[in-house]
């Protein structure tokens, strides 16, 4: 009820005063759990700087509230008084803020801390750490496998664990304790972060250490205006106010730490087996051994699945020869083109209403292939199942030039590219260009429709790209449609022949027509679906008439991801199975 309460008072000062949207956004985050207001680019922001664990309501907090009480009672001599309030703490900071795993086992330790004291049997910080463990995965067994659960828990075994063995590197320099505790939790979340985020930001611990400060007076700048809003109202915009501008200096910290000295990056995730075997040998030697040096080196076993990223980043940075790859963005497409010099991705996949699309799915696939930066970004079309994507590539890494056609700069996620590339100082090219274009060892042509088609004109005015490498053409049609296909077959019959096509529309039966497929005579046909997707995509019609012109089809909603290396004439290689649904 108290949140529900003040979270409505902030909804209504934000409608009544939109310029206090971004503060209402963190306030409600920060004090009352509720991080939907949260815009992509403000959570992006606080990402990239390593600190996003400090923008939502987590054990922080709990740790934060639970001082200050401790704090105030023992300091008007009421020891029990205060372990009795700890204990009361913890049970209605869930129901308060919700039952996320760094709530829940904050909540649990400050909870089995309190009943400790109360019973005069003091624990040690890791068995409260372990007992609150098994109480969740004894609630919630799948937690095991929840990356929220397992990094809270490493995160403050680093902390409690791993931060002594370092600290007695620091012997009678208790001034770097903190540095050391720090230390120990990147440690031991950053291979973690990397499985499952696919990303890193060196340095985190110390960026969390040195902003705590200003987080902590953010977090009691909130609580302030979610109870002015309700008692005072007169006094909710000096709180947000003074929010505003501590998030400014937050932002300033960011852009600092990402962008001018580059400590974040994607990368690929190490090997499970690398991360299991690195925890559990970890685990065991700091079980089985007192002795300082065996723990520091049980601390440092945690670092083997970082060189195991970057081994697989640093091999799959180097391609021998060129490569075609569809992959599997769900009912969507995005095709990515690889040399030895460079990479163009042409479309990028997207979901209706999913934003972060680009950062939540097709960023971590670029970081699995160890794709750091985009040399050309080209849009066949605007609808979301194709540039949906985009956005977020363009905005996370370096990208040195989008081609979009003129007939698609209205559109909304054209002019989302357009601003950004604006933004980014990212060249633009208005397809065609010229007919033919040379970039990272490929001969590309361009091809546009002449006309503007009374049906589905954005699907027909898609641009259709032909690629030649290593002898081998490539045909990507975006979502032509059978009055596009018709013109092309006309008026391209001896340009638009292939090797291998990329089957426009998913494999609609609105497209792939009689007269192209026989114009373009594939030997291999690629079409990206979504897996079950709602519209019977790819249509039996579609795949008779291929199998009519033997060409040899692969679809991601049965293959996954497709790998083509492009001269060889293989065997397409499926590298990875995720279905997107």
């Amino acid at each position: 009820l108290w949140n529900r309460t003040a979270a409505a008072g902030l909804d209504a000062y934000a409608r009544a005063h939109p310029g206090r949207a971004r503060s209402v956004a963190l306030a409600e985050a920060l004090a009352l759990g509720r991080s939907e207001r949260l815009t992509a680019d403000l959570r992006e922001s606080y990402r990239r700087g390593g600190i996003y664990h400090l923008l939502v309501f987590s054990g922080m907090q709990i740790a934060i509230a639970a001082a200050f009480l401790s704090l105030i009672l023992r300091g008007f001599g009421a020891p029990r008084a205060a372990d009795l309030m700890l204990l009361l703490l913890s049970l209605t900071a869930p129901p308060f803020a919700g039952h996320e795993a760094s709530v829940s086992r904050a909540s649990w330790m400050l909870g089995l801390y309190a009943a400790s004291r109360l019973m005069q049997r003091p624990t040690p910080a890791a068995n409260l750490l372990f007992v609150s463990a098994m109480i969740r995965l004894t609630l919630v067994p799948t937690e095991l496998s929840n990356a929220g659960f397992l990094l809270t828990y490493a995160a403050t075994g680093g902390l409690v664990l791993f931060g002594p063995a370092l600290a007695a590197l620091f012997a009678r320099r208790k001034f770097l304790l903190a540095l050391a505790a720090g230390l120990g939790a990147e440690i031991a979340t950053t291979g973690l972060v990397l499985f499952f985020f696919h990303q890193y930001v060196i340095g985190s611990s110390l960026v969390t250490i040195a902003l705590s400060p200003l987080v902590t007076a953010m977090l009691a700048l909130s609580a302030s205006a979610a109870l002015a809003v309700v008692f005072c109202p007169a006094a909710t915009g000096l709180c947000l106010e003074a929010l505003s501008r501590l998030d400014g200096l937050i932002a300033m910290a960011t852009d600092l730490i990402a962008n001018r000295l580059g400590l974040f990056g994607f990368a690929p995730r190490p090997h499970l087996f690398v991360l299991l075997a690195a925890w559990i040998a970890s685990l065991l030697l700091f079980a089985i051994s007192r002795s300082r040096q065996t723990r520091i080196a049980a601390v440092l076993l945690l670092l083997v699945p970082v060189a195991d990223s970057l081994v697989l980043a640093r091999t799959r940075a180097h391609i021998r020869g060129p490569q075609l790859e569809m992959l599997d963005v769900g009912q969507g497409d995005s095709m990515l083109l690889r040399t030895s010099t460079g990479s163009m991705l042409v479309d990028g996949g997207g979901k209706a209403g999913d934003d972060d699309f680009g950062r939540r799915v097709l960023l971590p696939m670029l970081a699995e292939r160890a794709v750091r930066s985009i040399d050309v970004i080209a849009l066949s079309h605007p609808d979301g199942d194709h540039c949906g994507g985009l956005p977020g590539v363009v905005a996370a890494i370096p990208v040195h030039e989008i081609w979009i056609s003129r007939r698609h700069l209205d559109s909304l996620c054209g002019q989302r590219l357009l601003d950004l590339a604006s933004n980014r100082h990212i060249l633009v090219l208005l397809m065609p260009a010229t007919p033919e274009m040379r970039r990272i060892g490929l001969r590309i042509e361009p091809l546009v429709p002449r006309l503007t088609f009374k049906h589905s004109p954005v699907n027909n005015s898609s641009v259709v790209y032909r690629i030649t490498a290593a002898g081998t053409r490539v045909l990507l049609t975006g979502d032509i449609e059978k009055d596009a296909e018709t013109l092309l077959a006309d008026e391209e019959r001896e340009t638009i022949s292939a090797d291998i096509l990329k089957v426009a529309h998913h494999g609609s039966r609105t497209s792939s027509s009689e007269g192209f497929i026989d114009a373009v005579r594939p030997r291999i046909a690629l079409i990206s679906c979504g897996f079950r997707n709602p519209f019977g995509h790819p249509g039996a019609v579609t795949l008779s008439r291929l199998r009519q012109h033997h060409a040899v089809t692969y679809r991601t909603d049965r293959n996954g991801a497709i790998l083509l290396r492009l001269g060889e004439w293989p065997t397409p290689v499926e590298t990875e199975s995720q279905r997107i649904p």
